[in-house]
């Protein structure tokens, strides 16, 4: 199947899962390899954003398949703060205080022009940190 856009025709990709995981996997490479690039602000900057993000919807997915009290998945950016809050509901504020740390970092290095923050440092606590998350609620 294609679809026209602008003009153009573009086929439809093959249906398949996206792996958030592969942000994680992009966000290391962008910290190992930062000072390669001669644009390391940015990697470190785009490493918290991917890193985040590959937080972010992989434990939303984990949450939606909660038989008992699933997360309601709206596909809205108010999904954010509700992911947060029904992981205070559900016992896991630890959890829910890192993704309200990382979503602040990612907030700065996405929209400040000059995150009051050590991004160097601040990268690399980042991934550590979603590493534990994503450890501690039985993602791998």
């Amino acid at each position: 199947m294609s679809t026209w856009i602008f003009g153009a025709t573009i086929s439809e990709p093959e249906s398949r899962m996206f792996d958030w995981r592969d942000y994680l996997s992009l966000a290391r490479f962008l910290i190992q390899n930062a000072s390669y690039s001669g644009t390391e602000e940015a990697a470190q900057r785009s490493a918290v954003s991917r890193a985040y993000y590959a937080t972010f919807c992989l434990t939303r997915a984990w949450a939606a398949t909660k038989t008992a009290n699933p997360f309601h998945v709206a596909r809205r950016s108010a999904d954010h703060g509700a992911l947060r809050d029904w992981l205070r509901r559900n016992g896991k504020h630890n959890e829910a205080q890192v993704l309200d740390q990382l979503r602040d970092w990612r907030n700065q290095c996405d929209y400040d022009d000059s995150p009051p923050l050590p991004l160097q440092a601040v990268s690399a606590l980042t991934i550590e940190m979603v590493e534990q998350t994503l450890q501690s609620i039985g993602i791998r």
